[in-house]
């Protein structure tokens, strides 16, 4: 039997980073089994459908490398894999489970219902709805479905046990005496979210359905409409939800804690690395052993099973996945790290998309002077932006250096030391810097002032290759607007 998963979001909003790692889990195991993962969208919900967040939801997965074998823009033999376009599919299982006798249309008014549950939680008893046409014909319960269109209900059996044996939750049991009889379809045939999902993994021939615990709940009615549908019940795995970090409460979608990002694309933007994520995804309640934390995506895939999914609560540690980013940083060959950098400057519009050689060349530069310092792909614009700006500006921890009584007259020393230096490198700049700092008793001091003075920053880069990398045109234009700057009082 070939595996097929399924991931099914509704597209009302971002993707959260606990439905991607469930999204990861399903595509995991059937790339583990060699079967087919299958993304369908759940839009029963009209009103809450969002175009936009399919395609957020579609970019995400290509990002994360998580591809579909069946589903949007793709197709497959199981089409169309949007809900709002199966409603015939829903409609026919519908008349099916009323012909059956599984299923009857319900007349009883919703005020009415309503009145029924208050008095049953006044009397502090479960309320266990069975409504007065659960016992006509199927013919006729039939002809009342046509020809008015009510609300559908599912006629749950008494004195049965629904079991589950979940691969993640262990074994689990419904008394059926304890459950009412479950909406199907609201007036006019609009299937629920039940209905819609079985019949929809029947069709899709789904065989493991693995999903956020939340859903374990919908599990009892789903498995009445299995059986009732005569479908073969999938393999459930409720896996748990991500908490925030330090906490076991689950990590908000609408009220995320301070800092911490909850949606996938943040990540993107922030400069993580797809395989980074993946691999803190994929230990977000599942372990290869008790020790290894950075993991090859192949690694991962073929010791991946549903046993080793933990049932307690997974911490999202934001810590943990920047160390592992750090990681996968450092193991990325230069020419990707670049190629991949390259799109965060010309986003802010510091070099041209596509860049120039010239452009490409200082990125490479930089980078190589960097070393370890850069952690996020974003970070090239923090330790970069300099290169790129025709002029320059001075942040508050280089300014210091410039505000220090003498600071003019050692940037005009510094400008002069470096007019006419050859060759213009790295070893020529550091020997005439290191003689003039001798010379003006200022010693390695001098470093500080001539970082503030050629970058406007701080930090960065090692000093000397970061005025080798600005080349003698742009060091001697930025020396003579810090110049000016302190000379106006402008130095802030």
């Amino acid at each position: 039997m070939s595996v097929r998963t399924r991931f099914a979001p509704s597209p009302t909003g971002y993707l959260h980073i606990g439905g991607a790692r469930t999204a990861l889990f399903n595509w995991l195991l059937a790339r583990r089994h060699g079967g087919q993962f299958i993304l369908r969208i759940d839009d029963t919900d009209e009103a809450r459908h969002v175009d936009e967040a399919v395609a957020k939801i579609l970019e995400g997965f290509r990002w994360l490398g998580i591809d579909w074998d069946e589903g949007p823009e793709i197709g497959g033999p199981h089409g169309p894999y949007y809900q709002s376009q199966r409603g015939d599919k829903y409609e026919a299982a519908i008349i099916q489970l009323i012909k059956s006798g599984k299923a009857y249309p319900d007349l009883t008014p919703t005020t009415e219902v309503d009145t029924l549950r208050r008095a049953a939680e006044a009397a502090k008893q479960p309320f266990v709805y069975r409504g007065k046409e659960r016992d006509m014909d199927p013919a006729a319960a039939l002809d009342v479905y046509l020809s008015k269109r009510p609300a559908v209900r599912y006629k749950v059996p008494s004195g049965r046990v629904v079991a589950l044996d979940d691969k993640v939750r262990g074994h689990v049991e419904w008394q059926t005496d304890l459950l009412g009889d479950f909406t199907i379809a609201r007036n006019e045939g609009k299937p629920l979210y039940n209905l819609a999902t079985v019949v929809d993994d029947i069709d899709m021939k789904i065989t493991h359905i693995v999903r956020a615990e939340e859903h374990l709940s919908n599990t009892h009615p789903q498995l009445h409409l299995f059986e009732g549908l005569g479908g073969e019940k999938p393999v459930f795995a409720h896996i748990p939800y991500v908490a925030a970090p330090g906490t076991k409460k689950k990590l908000s979608k609408r009220n995320p804690p301070p800092g911490v990002m909850v949606a996938l694309e943040e990540y993107e933007q922030a400069g993580y690395l797809p395989r980074a994520v993946l691999n803190g995804l994929a230990r977000l309640g599942w372990s290869l052993d008790d020790k290894t934390e950075v993991m090859d995506l192949q690694t991962v895939i073929d010791n991946f099973s549903l046993e080793k999914v933990v049932a307690a609560p997974a911490g999202l540690d934001p810590d943990k996945l920047y160390w592992l980013q750090d990681q996968y940083m450092k193991q990325l060959p230069s020419a990707e790290r670049v190629d991949r950098m390259i799109p965060f400057l010309a986003a802010k519009g510091l070099i041209s998309a596509p860049p120039t050689a010239e452009e490409r060349e200082t990125v490479a530069k930089i980078d190589a002077a960097s070393g370890d310092r850069l952690k996020l792909l974003s970070d090239i614009v923090r330790y970069g932006e300099f290169f790129f700006t025709p002029t320059i500006d001075h942040d508050k921890e280089a300014a210091k250096h410039l505000r220090k009584e003498g600071a003019a007259e050692v940037v005009e020393k510094i400008k002069d030391a470096l007019a006419t230096l050859e060759p213009f490198d790295v070893k020529s700049v550091e020997g005439a810097i290191s003689q003039l700092g001798a010379s003006t008793g200022l010693g390695g001091k001098i470093n500080h002032i001539l970082r503030a003075a050629t970058t406007g920053r701080s930090v960065g880069p090692g000093v000397y290759d970061c005025v080798a990398i600005l080349g003698r045109e742009k060091t001697l234009r930025n020396l003579e607007h810090t110049l000016a700057a302190i000379r106006e009082g402008r130095i802030v």
